[in-house]
């Protein structure tokens, strides 16, 4: 876990976030593979980490979040984006928090199409689609650490990133 990501984790506990730093990745990978300029979004962050969607909570340190998407934004554009719970041993608990980081990658994009700061194409709303599929892993299969399972995270968490870099080129380019 690299320094701004145990920032980030500090700051979830610091504010009581209901979110799991997971959770928390897959919504800032949303706003960082947008390319869409923070000013434009920052109310998308506000009511994500303000709990009730009214108060704004005094310790919202937005610059470690802005310093995690700009980290996010960074590993896109070098392609060396990992997931931070690709170093777990336990296939279920990589399953299970692929699915809650996807989750809130969606609820991330979806932001930024509600709001037209990202073009909803239909490639993107297959993307979606099929993300909403994914984030539905442990509900419709049965997970355990066998070599199947294991292949299987292999394949879906390419598609996810193989995803998040496709919405990232597709909305640099409208972005520049």
């Amino acid at each position: 876990m690299h320094l701004l990501h145990k920032n980030l984790d500090n700051f979830l506990t610091k504010i009581d976030s209901p979110f799991s730093i997971d959770e928390v990745s897959g919504y800032l990978s949303g706003f960082a593979s947008s390319n869409v300029p923070y000013d434009k979004y920052h109310n998308g962050l506000i009511i994500y980490f303000s709990g009730d969607g009214i108060s704004i909570h005094d310790d919202l340190n937005l610059d470690i979040i802005k310093s995690n998407i700009s980290h996010i934004s960074a590993s896109l554009e070098k392609h060396d984006f990992s997931f931070p719970f690709d170093s777990s041993k336990d296939l279920t608990k990589k399953l299970i928090n692929l699915a809650a980081w996807t989750r809130n990658f969606i609820l991330s994009i979806n932001y930024l199409m509600d709001n037209k700061l990202l073009n909803n194409t239909l490639n993107i709303q297959e993307i979606m689609h099929d993300l909403t599929e994914i984030s539905k892993v442990e509900d419709k299969y049965n997970l355990d650490n066998s070599t199947d399972n294991n292949n299987y995270y292999d394949d879906i968490s390419d598609y996810v990133i193989s995803s998040m870099y496709y919405i990232y080129m597709e909305s640099k380019k409208v972005n520049k």
